[in-house]
């Protein structure tokens, strides 16, 4: 008896209506979804943005070691060195070495804050989990010269990015 009931009411079902409401939600959910998206990702570029003008506005110029084609091709090699998987590049994908060279050419903080608005955002793979074998795998992402510092080196090598900036007397230490 149990059975029948269980029949009649599923044929009492509209299923092109469920399948039409069923639909309508999962357009919903999946709008939401992407709306959210481009509204976090908008927030995080004008955040990136503010920043960036914060440390343009903050620079004194008399305080610059290089002109601003120098600071391009630091920022140009910073950006090389963060994406290198080859040989020269440690387990993590990139080299240290390489970022060590530009970072000792900071004599002022000046120097390091137009080398970070030099840098802007420039695209970077992050293969610490990864390895160089599957970097291909890796979505690239933009990163801020100071997220780059902080999200592509080890604490040690970071630790060794800071050091270099305080034999150079320069106090702006990447976290």
């Amino acid at each position: 008896m149990n059975n029948t009931k269980t029949l009649e009411l599923i044929s009492k079902i509209d299923i092109k209506k469920t399948a039409m409401y069923v639909g309508g939600a999962l357009l919903l959910i999946i709008l939401f979804l992407v709306v959210r998206k481009m509204i976090k990702k908008s927030k995080a570029e004008k955040r990136d943005e503010d920043y960036l003008n914060l440390v343009n506005e903050s620079i004194v110029a008399s305080d610059l070691t290089y002109n601003e084609v120098e600071y391009q091709t630091m920022a140009n090699s910073l950006e090389q060195h963060f994406n290198d998987t080859g040989l020269s590049g440690g387990w993590f994908g990139v080299n240290q070495k390489g970022v060590y060279e530009v970072m000792k050419q900071m004599k002022s903080n000046a120097d390091v804050q137009k080398l970070i608005d030099v840098y802007g955002k420039r695209p970077a793979k992050d293969i610490s989990i990864a390895g160089p074998m599957f970097a291909g795998l890796v979505k690239e992402k933009d990163y801020m010269l100071p997220e780059a510092m902080s999200k592509l080196l080890t604490n040690g090598e970071r630790k060794k990015v800071n050091e270099i900036l305080t034999e150079n007397g320069v106090t702006f230490q990447f976290n």
